[in-house]
């Protein structure tokens, strides 16, 4: 029997409304805090709409109850519990990238300091190519624009809110 070439599969896959696409593979560490172990990816991923807005059933202590992840306050409770309790498979399939970084300012507070931290990196990676936008338009001008005092607070309370230290806020202003 004979494999089919790319090619071949390519337009299998059309006739069928569907195209061939890489996604990168998201890994996960155990990292120990405590007495506890949080898992945490190398990176961010996507995940197939309707799925990531699929109903979750969370276990808290014996009480099963389903979370709606298709709004906002449902989505922030369950990534919030998922970060935290969340095994590869529940995390694979719930947690979406780029919803995650919409939601992150509401999540934070949920999270346990050290966690808040490692997918905060994760977070601010992902979101960051506005600021190297901002960065290019800038060096292409003789002068970068000025920001104001109230901007640049609002700036540094935002990058806060996504879990960046003191530090870590302080390269990305040096950046700009």
């Amino acid at each position: 029997m004979k494999s089919p070439t790319l090619a071949v599969v390519e337009r299998i896959l059309h006739t069928l409304d569907y195209e061939i696409g890489l996604q990168p593979r998201a890994t996960f560490r155990e990292v120990r805090v405590g007495r506890r172990t949080f898992l945490v990816p190398d990176q961010l991923w996507r995940v197939d709409p309707p799925d990531c807005f699929a109903p979750l059933t969370i276990d808290d202590d014996g009480r099963r109850r389903d979370v709606q992840l298709r709004h906002r306050e449902g989505r922030v409770e369950a990534y919030a519990w998922l970060l935290t309790h969340g095994d590869e498979t529940q995390l694979f399939e719930h947690v979406d990238g780029a919803l995650l970084v919409d939601v992150w300012p509401d999540v934070v507070p949920l999270l346990p300091a050290q966690l808040r931290k490692l997918w905060g990196a994760l977070v601010f990676h992902a979101a960051e190519g506005w600021a190297d936008d901002y960065l290019i338009a800038s060096l292409r001008t003789a002068r970068p624009p000025k920001v104001s005092a109230r901007a640049r607070a609002r700036a540094i309370k935002r990058l806060a809110e996504y879990g960046l230290s003191v530090d870590e806020i302080r390269a990305v202003l040096r950046r700009q």
